[in-house]
Formats: structure tokens, C-alpha cells, sequence
């Protein structure tokens, strides 16, 4: 059986985040539906013994919202996201979406 690697969890991560923002109403009905998703994901991957606990999208993404934006993760990152899209005026997803891919981008 082949082992599954940290490396593997971030690409399978990635491709599920793609497939969420491409057909949202096929994966979630909120953000923090999506948030919850892909909390258990990661949870998966670590009970394989493929990522260390805090090595996953949930907690490395909330880390980097919260340097990047000030906005606290406390109450998770998809509230936060919300938060500054009410802000700016724009939608969560469109929000959550380019937040995404600059955070996937250096993560990778």
C-alpha cells in the first residue's frame, strides 16, 4: 500500500478548495459549511499519519488571514472572511476565493 504524504494532503486540499469555488452549491451552502469540510479533510489526512495536526489547511489558512488582514481567526476563518467582505462590500466566496489562491500559492 503507498503511503500518502504531506505533499499529497495539499494537492488533494487544493483540488477540493478548486471544485468548491468552481460549483459552490454542489459543496457548501455557507462558508463555514466549506470551513467545516475542509476541517474534516484535514483530519483525514492527519489520522493517516500524513500532516502533523497543525500543519493543515484550517489552522496554516486562519494563521495566514490573520497576518495578512489584521482580522482575527478566533471564531474561525470562514466568520473572519465574512466579516471582511461585509466590509468591502463584496461577496464572501469572491473574497474567500482570492484569499485562497494567494494563500495556496505560497503554502504549495
Amino acid at each position: 500500500m503507498a503511503s500518502i504524504s504531506e505533499s499529497d494532503y495539499k494537492y488533494f486540499c487544493n483540488d477540493l478548495i478548486q471544485r468548491a469555488i468552481e460549483k459552490p452549491s454542489m459543496y457548501f451552502k455557507s462558508l463555514k459549511d466549506l470551513e467545516c469540510i475542509l476541517y474534516g479533510h484535514q483530519e483525514a489526512f492527519e489520522q493517516l499519519g500524513a500532516i502533523p495536526h497543525m500543519n493543515g489547511f484550517h489552522f496554516r489558512f486562519a494563521e495566514w488571514l490573520h497576518a495578512a488582514t489584521g482580522e482575527s481567526t478566533a471564531a474561525g476563518w470562514a466568520f473572519a472572511i465574512e466579516k471582511l467582505a461585509k466590509s468591502k462590500k463584496e461577496k464572501s466566496l469572491v473574497v474567500f476565493e482570492s484569499f485562497a489562491r494567494q494563500f495556496i500559492a505560497e503554502w504549495q
